[in-house]
Order: structure tokens, then sequence, then C-alpha cells
């Protein structure tokens, strides 16, 4: 449906509008109204994760970082269920995930 009084889009076309969500349901979808943008001098990024938006931000911890461990010759996703099985036996829990999962 259309919204009205949504007229800004971005570079790509999408509308540029605010949800309001109730809970796990949107309850409202307005046109963003403009806001002020703050310009701090820096940004402190250390530690922090960086993603573009629409992307699909979850991680199997539990591959996080094999490859350093165990090389997936074959570069196909049967290739790193085989080298996960392979690693499995040096797990150390949840700690060694955690490691892995922050190793630059």
């Amino acid at each position: 449906d259309a919204l009205p009084g949504a007229h800004a889009v971005d570079a790509q076309g999408f509308a540029i509008v605010d949800i309001e969500c109730s809970g796990t349901t949107v309850t409202r979808v307005v046109p963003s109204a403009p806001k002020p943008k703050p310009t701090p001098a820096a940004v402190d990024l250390a530690g922090r994760v960086v993603l573009p938006r629409f992307c699909d931000a979850h991680a199997h911890l539990t591959k996080s970082q094999l490859g350093a461990r165990c090389h997936n010759v074959l570069g196909t996703t049967n290739g790193a269920l085989v080298c996960e099985a392979a690693d499995r036996a040096r797990w150390l829990g949840e700690a060694d995930i955690a490691a892995r999962a922050l190793e630059r």
C-alpha cells in the first residue's frame, strides 16, 4: 500500500520511514521526520561490529574463525561441514567459541 507523506527515499529507492513496534509486532509505519544529525568529532568503533543496512547479522559461533584451524579444501558448504566435524574434538567449550568469535 502507498504511504502518504513518505517522500524521502535513499539511493536505492527505499522509503525512509519510522517503524514502531510493540513486542514482535509492527504497529505503525510512518514517514520519517527529519531529525537533526549529531556530528561527533569521532566515533569509537573499537570492539564493535559495523554492519550495512539490510544484512543478516547472525553468526554461527561454533564455526567462527574455523578457517585458521581447518582448511576447507573444497570451499563448499559440505567442505565446511567436514571441516567442522574434524575440528569438533578441539572445541573447549564456550570460552573457546567466544575466543574464536573475537579473533581478527
